[in-house]
Parts: C-alpha cells; sequence; structure tokens
C-alpha cells in the first residue's frame, strides 16, 4: 500500500523475479485496470535492468481463442483486466455466480490484484469469481496508493485475497458483526463501531505495508486553488427552484428528480452547465445552460501561458462542452494511442489535455512537463481525486509546487461535494498514520 511513485510495480517485479529464480512459483495472474495492464506492466518490465528477462503478456482486450494460444506460450506473468480475469480461471463459459466451479488450468500460482480497491466490496461479481480460486496460488498480493478511500470496511476484501479471511472474518457479514453496526436511519448502511479501528489495525498490520510519499520523498508542495464561479441569474432562480420542488422546466421539457440522489447529480449538472435530457438520457442528449464554468477555465489557460494543463470532468457533456470550446484540447479518455499522447503531453507540446478520472486517474505519469491539474467538476470518490492529482504530483516533479485548481460553483451542491471530499481525505490521512504507525515492529523494511 504504497502512494504513487514509491515503486509499487517495481517492488513486484523484484519479488517475481525472485520467486521465479528459486522456482517457487512459475505462472503469476495479475489484474489490473485495463490502462495499467496495458501501459505500465510491460513497460515497467522492460524499462528496469534487472526485470528486463521478464516475459509480461496482455490479456486485455483478447478474444477466446487469442487468450488461450497466449496463456498456451508460458509466458510469466501475465496481466488482465479484474473484469475479464474469470475467464482465465475457467476457458469454459459460466452462466453465473452461484455453483460456478473454478478450475486452474492454466497453472496459476501466484495472484497480485494491482490497484485492489476494485475488490474491497465482496458482493461485486469480480470478487466472488475470484474468491474460489484463490486457493489455487500459494502467493498472492496486492497493490493500492489509496487502501481505503470510503472507510476502513473497505479493507475486508482486498485482505480476504491475502489471508481467505484469517485477519478479518471469512464472511463480510462476520466482520459487520464484529466491528460494525447498522444506521441508524439508512438502511442498508454500517458504520464502524467505536474503537473497532484499532482491533482491525491490529488485526492487519502483518499483512500490509503503507508507506507515504512525504515521509520517503522530496515532494513538491501540494497548493489548493479554488476558483469559485457564480450562476447567470436565470440559473440561479431555476436552480433554487429546482431544489425546492424537484422539477425544472427546460425548453419544452419538463425535467424530474425522483428522489435526493437523482436530485444531487443533476444539481452538479445544472452547477457545470448543463442538465441532461429526460427523455433522451440513453443518447446522452443535453440542455446547455450557462458557461460559466468554461469561461473560469478559459481565464485559467490565458493565466498559463501555453505551459500544459491537466483537466479531470465529471460527466460525459463536460468533456464534450470543453472540447467545444478549446478544440485545440487532447481528450484522452478513449484515446487510441495513449502512449503517443502521453508522450506528446509531457514534451509540453499539448497544452490541454482533459480526461475522465476514473480512466485517466491511473497508471498515467504527467509530471514532466505539467505542474497543474484543474477539476471542472469535484468528484465523489476519493480514490479517483488522489489518484488524479498523483498524475502530476509524484516523483520526478521539477517544479517545486503544484497547484490543484478546483473551478467550483458558488452556493451549489459543489461545495457540499469538496467539503465531504475534504472530509473523506482527514479520515484516510488519519487511517494511514496508523496503518504506518502499527505496522513498525511488524515489516523488517521499517
Amino acid at each position: 500500500m504504497l502512494d504513487p511513485g514509491l515503486g509499487k510495480t517495481s517492488s513486484y517485479l523484484a519479488i517475481f523475479s525472485i520467486l521465479l529464480e528459486r522456482k517457487e512459483v512459475h505462472k503469476i495472474l495479475v489484474a489490473a485496470p485495463m490502462r495499467v495492464a496495458k501501459t505500465v506492466w510491460p513497460v515497467e518490465a522492460q524499462k528496469w535492468t534487472d526485470f528486463a528477462h521478464l516475459t509480461v503478456c496482455d490479456l486485455t482486450e483478447k478474444t477466446d481463442r487469442q487468450r488461450e494460444e497466449l496463456l498456451k506460450r508460458n509466458y510469466q506473468i501475465y496481466v488482465i483486466n479484474p473484469e475479464s480475469a474469470y475467464k482465465v480461471f475457467n476457458p469454459e463459459k459460466l452462466t453465473g455466480v452461484q455453483g460456478a466451479r473454478l478450475t486452474n488450468p492454466w497453472g496459476f500460482d501466484m495472484f497480485v490484484a494491482d490497484e485492489s480497491t476494485r475488490y474491497a466490496d465482496p458482493s461485486t461479481q469480480r470478487f466472488k469469481f475470484l474468491k474460489p480460486f484463490l486457493h489455487f496460488c500459494e502467493y498472492r498480493g496486492i497493490a493500492t496508493g489509496t487502501p481505503t478511500p470510503n472507510g476502513l470496511y473497505q479493507l475486508f476484501g482486498q485482505c480476504y485475497i491475502l489471508d481467505e479471511g484469517q485477519a478479518l472474518g471469512e464472511f463480510i457479514t462476520h466482520f459487520r458483526m464484529m466491528y460494525m453496526h447498522p444506521h441508524p436511519y439508512v438502511q442498508h448502511v454500517y458504520e464502524m463501531n467505536a474503537g473497532s479501528d484499532k482491533a482491525i489495525y491490529e488485526r492487519v498490520a502483518h499483512l500490509l505495508l503503507r508507506m507515504k510519499s512525504q515521509d520517503h520523498l522530496e515532494m513538491p508542495e501540494l497548493i489548493d486553488n479554488v476558483i469559485e464561479v457564480d450562476l447567470p441569474a436565470e440559473v440561479r432562480v431555476q436552480y433554487d427552484r429546482f431544489e425546492r420542488d424537484f422539477l425544472i422546466k427546460v425548453l419544452d421539457e419538463t425535467i424530474p428528480a425522483f428522489n435526493r440522489a437523482s436530485l444531487g447529480v443533476k444539481c452538479r449538472q445544472i452547477a457545470n452547465g448543463f442538465l441532461y435530457s429526460q427523455e433522451d438520457r440513453n443518447q446522452g442528449i443535453y440542455y446547455p445552460l450557462h458557461g460559466a464554468k468554461l469561461d473560469a477555465l478559459e481565464q485559467l489557460l490565458e493565466e498559463m501561458q501555453g505551459r500544459p494543463l491537466l483537466v479531470m470532468y465529471e460527466f460525459i457533456a463536460d468533456g464534450q462542452r470543453i472540447m467545444e470550446r478549446f478544440p485545440q484540447a487532447i481528450n484522452v479518455t478513449g484515446s487510441q494511442d495513449i502512449e503517443r499522447v502521453v508522450r506528446d503531453f509531457n514534451a509540453g507540446s499539448i497544452p490541454l489535455l482533459i480526461g475522465h478520472p476514473r480512466s485517466a486517474g491511473h497508471g498515467l505519469n504527467l509530471q514532466e512537463a505539467c505542474s497543474d491539474i484543474c477539476w471542472y467538476g469535484v468528484t465523489w470518490d476519493l480514490e479517483l481525486w488522489i489518484q488524479a492529482i498523483a498524475r502530476v504530483w509524484r516523483q520526478g516533479q521539477k517544479s517545486p509546487f503544484v497547484k490543484n485548481h478546483i473551478i467550483l460553483a458558488r452556493n451549489t451542491t459543489d461545495e457540499g461535494v469538496l467539503k465531504g471530499l475534504m472530509g473523506k481525505n482527514k479520515t484516510q490521512q488519519d487511517i494511514d498514520q496508523a496503518l504506518i504507525s502499527y505496522a513498525k515492529g511488524k515489516h523488517s523494511i521499517l
């Protein structure tokens, strides 16, 4: 559990190299997000002289026949995305999770979950498919820079990969009974019991190594810059009425919010300057409402004076509207040639690179020419927030400071989202320090 830039991938490559040389393992499976699987693992292995002898095979985006042929070639390390990993566990088509019996036909004896928070929720299909496969692998590992972005309960699924429930219980229901209690007002939501955090730290300290960049690297100063904008007067009236009545009329369409969650999402769209049509939402049709955030982004770009800027957006329509206003921008999300885009951006030849943090927030090193990141819309997800910022705030950053620009619509849900995110971040920092503290004495490296 190392911060971005501290060498999670190279550390595991070193472990692989040692275990392969000792013949303690013969074939390794790594499950990593698509972009990380395609652009990080194969490149990282070739970048280091010590690991150039390791053979790495990318199994993502392959047909069943192509995948089977590659598996027969006996590479040492195979990398695949979590959503497709079950196809490696069992080559036969699985009709469902219940009753499915996973096998290990290709002889994998080590498994590593990269960005292991993808397995934090034990109710997901990816976790249920993985669970019976684990006992085939004597060696197992996890890697993430953001172990608990939404709370300590996220350690359950990740630690299960390591010890099949020895530390925190075999089932999530057991974990909740021991460490949590039902929320008094919200159904199906659980809260941590007082003092349970210390008990959990004691149980998992021998499994996890937590290291922070600030403790081990000379990191530049991270400066938050909140850029506030006001909604135009007409949109302000619509916004306030929508919050009150859960109904808004745009042109000839009346758009409802069915509950508070729906209201929150739509209010964030209005704050960003648009609203999706309810009638044509599957087609992504939207109504432009204002350009306050686009104007703020334009002013920021003028201040940048041609220096590269990385912009994260929340909704697909945000990306479309940014591209319409700034035709020179490159959208890394969905790009067919990511390596070229990253190379050009790091060379300083792309002044504006945009992307969604879910696809552009992992596995990209964008710090060589850029020291500014901008949030066109703030995400609720702390992991995406931390990982996206780490694309530029990381080892190798030449600037003495990194600016984190946040374009915020005043007196809107933007403020609530940012406040909630900062609260999560404070909790994450507390958890980080506790994990580091409890791990001392458990790991000789510390």
